[in-house]
């Protein structure tokens, strides 16, 4: 860690894992060995309980932030996590090829960096499609408000593997994000609630 204010470096501090109790319906409703796409690793949290307690066959993460960046290569480090794809960090996943500026708001919540479009900005974003080649049964996507954008530029993966989906969506997108469940034949397995968001874990309707 490297701010004890911090909402999931707290977690830490306490020996524990953000977001428990989804990890643990993740851990039991994702097989063993699964190939597992996580957009928005931030600082590990989930990558290393993935990595720990799902051997998954593949493990790719994204985090467009340099300074969680840092933290997070640490973090797998001490936790002897190797099997992992770090090659797709400091890309951003969006709808397509744009550029953003990071935005954040609190020192205490840097896990709610905002990307802003921005010509010429820090941070490149590219359609999941274009990122990942290959079997994908489980996608992470928690990226502040930016959750239809990576939806839109993975179409072709999920209509290819019809993945699980662990999604963050903010309320306000709620309309949007219904319709795209309906569009694309996808159920909720489950929702988390919070304030502002809700965390959904779908899947197909068909499964």
């Amino acid at each position: 860690i490297d701010n004890p204010f911090d909402l999931i470096h707290r977690c830490f501090l306490k020996d524990r894992f953000f977001e428990a109790d989804e990890l643990a319906f993740v851990e039991n409703w994702v097989a063993r060995g699964a190939n597992i796409v996580e957009v928005g690793a931030y600082v590990g949290n989930h990558a290393v309980y993935y990595a720990r307690f799902m051997q998954p066959k593949s493990l790719t993460v994204l985090e467009p932030n340099p300074v969680a960046i840092g933290l997070l290569r640490r973090n797998l480090a001490a936790n002897g996590v190797t099997n992992v794809g770090l090659s797709r960090l400091g890309i951003a996943a969006g709808a397509a090829a744009a550029s953003y500026e990071l935005v954040c708001e609190s020192a205490s919540n840097r896990g709610a960096t905002r990307l802003v479009p921005a010509a010429g900005g820090a941070v490149e974003s590219a359609p999941l499609d274009s990122l990942i080649a290959g079997a994908v049964d489980f996608i992470k996507i928690d990226v502040e408000g930016m959750e239809l954008d990576v939806l839109a530029g993975a179409a072709g993966i999920i209509a290819r593997a019809r993945p699980k989906i662990m999604i963050e969506v903010f309320r306000q997108r709620m309309q949007h994000f219904e319709r795209w469940l309906d569009l694309n034949q996808y159920r909720v397995a489950r929702r988390f609630e919070y304030v502002h968001a809700v965390n959904f874990m779908i899947e197909s309707a068909h499964a």
